[in-house]
């Protein structure tokens, strides 16, 4: 049985951060000794590409990863695959096959659909192949039927899943190089406690309403494998809300320290979850970096639309306590949101002024499929469909969302402006980055979106502004 697994993530040039799901699954099904070839198509790479790959494995199953983004490339994947090998049987998992099973089995290209977590039901699938009806978690087709099994409930206990094998990545060392570092992710959680709009009820229809935490042990010693098997100098905790657990982050910490590892570190967290003694643990134990999810600088945005309960006090104090003992800071903040007025848009501008992150990443907010903001802004009548249908997910050509009073010139405008602040607050440590690493520094400001983004901040700060855009103040 051959079984290749793929993540067609064409929206990116070269992704820094591989895509651990993939390597996840085909680590269990090696571990089984399934033969298992692994590929993530990035956007320098093309369709020929693809096919080569393809024809080289010659797959009985392929399993392929989708998030709403890309599923249409996956979608066109399983239609290439199909048409190399009649005989291939297609499989889709991920988020958007979870929330939208009944559409994506409903493709003539795709046979199964793995719903939520598939450490567990992918590898009962490979060996169930020609009899599913006994594999909890599927959606499958049977003589021409969509046929629906038993949910399957979240893994109880993390701590069995195995470590991944990084070396059934091709691309990876492409990723090392795209990042400027040897850097690799990890999820030591699953699960979101909160109710934010642009992610829930998805999230707990992924991973169920349980938050379920790893060992201790277990976190730190895949930390020492990682850096034992591919000598990384930095990790990515992907956890959506790493500081959760006071204990538990302390006790991770203590870990680490007792063991003399001395390695950065990265991690998300939620304003409101952060203390100065959890802080302080961080980063005595390598945390380098906490991107927290500050979403607008309007209250009212940012909890009567997004739903995220949070107040811009928590906020102010978040960035003030890890400012004081020593850690840097990033900040994402989504444009565009229902309700968004140029005096929302000037509060978020005024916000990243005042607590001063390091670094920033400025989403237009385009809501997902399944989501409490999906289904409000379909109910209100001001999702912009077409505008939905045709957007490439991560630029700033249209809005998603009907405005009264905002243009997507108003979003660039401030999208530029939020950018070129935190540029202008960091600049000494930009120059000082670039003088210690010149040809990662090259490499980044050459990319096309980074230099459109540098002429647009320019603009911003240098040219006139014309009547109703957004200043930078």
């Amino acid at each position: 049985m051959k079984v290749m697994l793929a993540y067609p993530n064409f929206i990116v040039t070269v992704a820094s951060t591989p895509p651990l799901g993939i390597v996840l699954l085909g680590t269990i099904l090696q571990k089984h000794g399934v033969d298992v070839d692994l590929i993530a198509a990035t956007a320098d790479k093309d369709w020929n590409w693809v096919r080569e790959k393809i024809e080289l494995s010659k797959p009985d199953i392929l399993g392929i990863s989708i998030l709403t983004p890309i599923a249409e490339a996956g979608f066109e994947m399983a239609k290439m695959a199909k048409e190399m090998l009649t005989n291939v049987f297609v499989v889709m998992g991920g988020p958007h096959a979870t929330i939208l099973p009944l559409e994506t089995i409903g493709n003539e290209h795709v046979d199964a659909v793995c719903l939520g977590e598939g450490e567990e039901t992918l590898i009962e699938l490979v060996n169930n192949l020609n009899n599913l009806e006994g594999v909890k978690g599927i959606y499958y087709k049977k003589d021409g039927e969509i046929k629906m099994n038993s949910p399957r409930p979240p893994i109880e206990d993390l701590d069995s899943i195995p470590f991944p094998n990084w070396f059934l990545l091709p691309t990876l060392e492409d990723c090392f190089k795209s990042a400027g570092t040897r850097r690799l992710p990890m999820l030591l959680s699953r699960g979101c406690p909160f109710n934010c709009s642009f992610c829930q009820p998805t999230l707990r229809t992924m991973l169920g309403k349980k938050m379920r935490f790893r060992s201790i042990e277990n976190v730190v010693d895949e930390i020492e494998y990682l850096i034992d098997s591919y000598n990384i100098k930095e990790c990515r905790f992907e956890d959506d809300t790493f500081t959760i657990n006071k204990n538990w982050v302390i006790g991770i910490c203590d870990e680490i320290r007792e063991r003399g590892i001395r390695i950065p570190w990265i991690a998300n967290a939620r304003a409101d979850t952060v203390t100065e003694e959890m802080l302080v643990w961080m980063k005595k134990a390598g945390c380098s970096d906490i991107e927290f999810g500050v979403e607008s600088g309007s209250e009212y945005i940012r909890n009567s639309v997004l739903g995220k309960g949070l107040s811009t006090e928590s906020i102010k104090q978040a960035f003030e306590l890890c400012h004081k003992v020593g850690i840097e800071t990033g900040a994402f903040i989504m444009l565009g949101n229902p309700g968004e007025t140029k005096e929302t848009l000037q509060q978020s501008i005024k916000l990243i002024r005042e607590i001063k992150p390091h670094r920033i990443s400025v989403y237009r907010t385009t809501p997902r499929p399944g989501t409490y903001l999906w289904d409000k802004t379909i109910e209100d009548g001001i999702l912009n469909v077409e505008a939905y249908n045709r957007c490439e997910w991560y630029d700033f050509e249209e809005l998603i969302i009907k405005l009264e009073d905002i243009t997507v010139e108003d979003i660039r405008k401030t999208r530029e402006a939020l950018q070129m602040e935190v540029y202008m607050m960091n600049l000494t440590k930009y120059l000082a980055f670039s003088f210690r690493h010149p040809l990662t520094a090259l490499r980044k400001l050459t990319k096309p979106s980074v230099l459109m983004t540098l002429i647009g901040m320019a603009k911003t700060r240098f040219l006139p502004k014309s009547g109703g855009t957004i200043k930078s103040p």
